[in-house]
């Protein structure tokens, strides 16, 4: 399993914790876990980001959103 993470505007992927970005999933930077991924989001005021854990079986994958903290409708 890897554990990327997702901007949910326009699906592009973090490729670097630099802060570049990528379309191609498969070029996106590898969290340990998805704590870590979350992490990285508050950290970089990071907003409509969604994590994705992809498996060896597409079937098997999943998304979970990231409520945005600072959001004031919430």
């Amino acid at each position: 399993m890897s554990i990327v993470l997702q901007s949910k505007r326009n699906q592009e992927f973090v490729k670097t914790l630099a802060g570049s970005w990528t379309p191609r999933g498969e070029q996106a930077h590898q969290f340990p876990t998805g704590f870590n991924a979350l992490m990285f989001c508050f950290h970089h005021h990071l907003h409509n980001m969604q994590i994705l854990a992809r498996f060896n079986d597409p079937a098997m994958n999943f998304t979970i959103p990231i409520a945005d903290v600072d959001d004031p409708g919430r």
